[in-house]
C-alpha cells in the first residue's frame, strides 16, 4: 500500500528533523571538543551535509527541487562517508543512515502525488 501525499510530506520532513537534529548535536560537540573544528575536520563535513539535507528536507518539504537537492547532498553525504569509514568507523554508521534515508527519499520523489 502506497503512502498518501501528507505522510511522504510527514517523512521528508521528519529526515529533516532527524538530520537537523544529529547535525547540530555534532556541531555542538565538535565545538566545545578540545581539538574544536580543526582537529575535527572530516566529523565537521559530515556535520555540514547533515545540516543542509535536513534544511533543504524541513524547509522544502512540499518542492520537488529541494527534494532532488537533498538526493543529491545525500549520494555525495554517503560517498564521503564511506571514504572516512577507513579512518573512523562511526562514519559508516552515519553512511547508513544516509542510504534509508536516500532510498527513502527516492520513493517520495517517485510518488506522483506526494507534491501536490
Amino acid at each position: 500500500m502506497m503512502k498518501s501525499k501528507n505522510g511522504w510530506t510527514k517523512m521528508r520532513m521528519g529526515f529533516g528533523i532527524a538530520d537537523l537534529t544529529i547535525g547540530i548535536m555534532f556541531l555542538t560537540m565538535i565545538l566545545t571538543s578540545d581539538g574544536g573544528i580543526e582537529n575535527n575536520t572530516r566529523m565537521m563535513g559530515t556535520t555540514w551535509f547533515l545540516i543542509w539535507c535536513g534544511l533543504l528536507s524541513f524547509l522544502g518539504k512540499r518542492k520537488r527541487w529541494a527534494t532532488i537537492t537533498s538526493i543529491v547532498f545525500y549520494s555525495i553525504g554517503i560517498l564521503y562517508n564511506i571514504a572516512n569509514s577507513i579512518y573512523y568507523p562511526a562514519h559508516l554508521v552515519i553512511a547508513l543512515m544516509m542510504i534509508v534515508f536516500l532510498i527513502l527519499t527516492s520513493i517520495s520523489l517517485a510518488i506522483k502525488d506526494s507534491f501536490l
